[in-house]
């Protein structure tokens, strides 16, 4: 954070460890971009990442991007091929969920960290991170996104790596939180009753 002091571009806001979904809200609380992106500490991103995504806002005005990740192993040093198929949206300049209906839930994944919101899209809606889930947080919010978004555009790059085999990671804990899986389907099947 010293590297912060005096650049206005950043909001440095510390607080006690209150878990990954408080992060995430106390930060979309002091936000002022009209797009927001959740980084989780435990990812590596590459350095076009902002420039990628800022490109195509610019090309597009969508709610929401998308982009590709890929998995970094950290005890062999294996790097993956990005890991989902844009295929279905890639020569689509814009898409609806509506449009891609029959795998919307599958084709990009549930990771907040893969994606790019309009801040607007988030607030009116009152879509947040659930701070009651310790894994899965993303579901909710994710989907809930991708489904009231009027455009969405997808960036067909891997700018993340998602590292495993880290120990102290939450993917490295899943078995632990199954419940807060079915508890953030739940969830998201009374948002989309809603």
């Amino acid at each position: 954070s010293d590297i912060l002091e005096g650049d206005k571009r950043f909001i440095v806001k510390k607080q006690k460890n209150g878990g990954l979904s408080n992060a995430r809200n106390n930060g979309f609380k002091v936000a002022r971009g009209e797009y927001v992106l959740f980084l989780d500490s435990d990812d590596l991103f590459e350095l076009t990442l902002l420039e990628d995504v800022y490109q195509k806002i610019q090309e597009t005005g969508v709610d929401v991007v998308i982009y590709n990740h890929t998995v970094l192993d950290t005890i062999t040093g294996h790097k993956s091929h990005a890991i989902h198929d844009f295929s279905l949206v890639k020569s689509k300049k814009q898409f609806t969920a509506e449009s891609i209906s029959k795998v919307v839930f599958n084709i990009f994944g549930n990771q907040v960290w893969t994606k790019v919101f309009r801040r607007e899209l988030l607030e009116k809606n009152n879509i947040l991170s659930n701070e009651k889930l310790k894994r899965a947080e993303d579901i909710p919010l994710t989907y809930a996104a991708l489904l009231l978004a009027k455009n969405i555009a997808a960036v067909d790059k891997g700018l993340v790596a998602y590292r495993v085999n880290r120990g102290d990671s939450n993917s490295d804990l899943l078995a632990e939180y199954y419940k807060d899986i079915f508890g953030a389907l739940d969830m998201l099947y009374k948002q989309l009753q809603s």
